[in-house]
């Protein structure tokens, strides 16, 4: 692990975003990033006092905005407030969500920094605040965070104009500014150039949960989180045109029992609760296409059926049980067969036989094949990275691994 601060660093700003959903790295191959209870051990021991930094977080927690999304704000919501975060900076998907789950979120006792967010509801207002003051030691820190607007906007809020918000940010007399922006990097650095040279100092900071990591400021100010909680990374208050320090989250930081334990309640409650249930058989297969199962190839394709049932991928859900990640949806998608889709994954006890990779987790549906075999062949140039890729493979290389599976018809 790396040393502590500098004593150099009067006001350091620990900042996270852009997770997308990833309360931990998935364990599928080793070296994985990020985590919260990586995160937790990373603050405790760079941030031994929470009162003398700011910490932020940009938004971009969410994937979606379904039930388990809701589930999964809530559960980040309270490991922040147990990390002792200063404010979070919301994006327009996590307003998008029901009502009541941005309520929870409100009360999770980590203030919600939205400065150009309003209600829809005149009667019942928002609960975020506009401007978050901190003093630390001598200097005082006026952050404000400004939520970029989406294609379809929440039902209950109304995003402002961020520009117009920024026109009125008036910063006590002093004060350092920090400018935090939840959403696309692009159009962060549109706004920022559009808003001129006032806030030439100003530190900048964005959670893009599809954007890249800054190890760099860009436009030599703006200062990004990455992808998947990946990174923690402290800037400087004052000192906006400095490179961040990058902290990647890796396996040389021990797990926070607490934050694991939390992640394993969550866990639990997707059961409890059914939130899986939701996401099963959202979607139709291509082309009115249905799958069909591993025992409608077994009769004309012995050999391959055969190979399959040797490899891994016969046993893919088996290797999610001893840690219950059979109950995360982003591990399901490459550990069972057409998650999601009609006629495909819908539980084990429902649909065991698409409770691994099967035949049509690399070659689509089979149903035309099966009713017509030689005029409608099946899919033949698979694409094995969909599944593994840089995240969950970082070493997959197609030439060592086909031989693992290698089969003819």
């Amino acid at each position: 692990m790396e040393s502590a601060l500098p004593d150099d660093v009067v006001v350091p700003v620990f900042l996270t975003g852009g997770e997308r959903g990833a309360l931990e790295p998935c364990g599928c191959a080793t070296g994985q990033l990020g985590g919260l209870a990586r995160r937790a051990t990373v603050l405790a021991i760079e941030r031994p006092d929470p009162a003398a930094a700011l910490t932020i977080s940009c938004g971009g927690l969410l994937r979606d905005t379904r039930p388990l999304d809701a589930l999964t704000l809530e559960t980040a919501m309270q490991a922040l407030a147990a990390m002792q975060y200063d404010a979070h900076v919301p994006s327009a998907r996590e307003l998008s969500l029901e009502r009541t789950a941005v309520e929870r979120g409100l009360r999770s006792g980590v203030p919600w920094l939205a400065t150009n967010v309003v209600s829809r509801h005149p009667d019942n207002s928002f609960g975020a605040i506009a401007q978050l003051v901190k003093t630390v030691g001598e200097q005082t820190l006026a952050v404000i965070g400004l939520v970029l607007p989406a294609e379809s906007p929440p039902a209950d809020f109304i995003i402002s104009d961020p520009l117009a918000a920024l026109a009125g940010f008036d910063p006590p007399p002093g004060s350092l500014a920090v400018i935090v922006i939840s959403g696309a990097t692009s159009a962060a650095r549109t706004l920022m150039s559009e808003a001129g040279a006032r806030w030439a100092e100003a530190l900048v900071l964005v959670g893009d949960p599809l954007g890249e990591l800054t190890t760099r400021p860009i436009d030599d100010r703006i200062i990004s989180s990455g992808q998947r909680g990946h990174f923690l990374l402290v800037a400087h208050a004052g000192h906006a045109h400095d490179a961040p320090r990058v902290i990647p989250l890796d396996e040389s930081w021990p797990p926070d029992p607490s934050m694991d334990a939390l992640v394993s309640i969550h866990r639990q409650r997707i059961v409890m609760e059914g939130l899986l249930d939701d996401l099963f058989e959202r979607t139709a297969p291509p082309d009115g296409l249905s799958y069909v199962g591993t025992a409608s190839c077994m009769g004309c394709h012995a050999a391959a059926s055969a190979a399959h049932a040797d490899s891994k991928h016969a046993h893919a859900i088996e290797a999610l049980v001893p840690d219950e990640r059979y109950l995360d949806p982003d591990c399901l998608a490459c550990h069972t067969t057409a998650f999601g889709q009609k006629s495909g994954y819908a539980g084990r006890l429902k649909t065991p036989d698409m409770a691994r990779v099967t035949c049509e987790s690399c070659h689509g549906p089979g149903s035309a094949h099966v009713d017509s075999p030689f005029l409608k062949p099946m899919i033949k140039q698979v694409h094995c990275t969909t599944c593994h890729d840089s995240e969950n493979s970082p070493a997959f290389d197609r030439a060592l691994y086909w031989p693992k599976i290698q089969h003819g018809l």
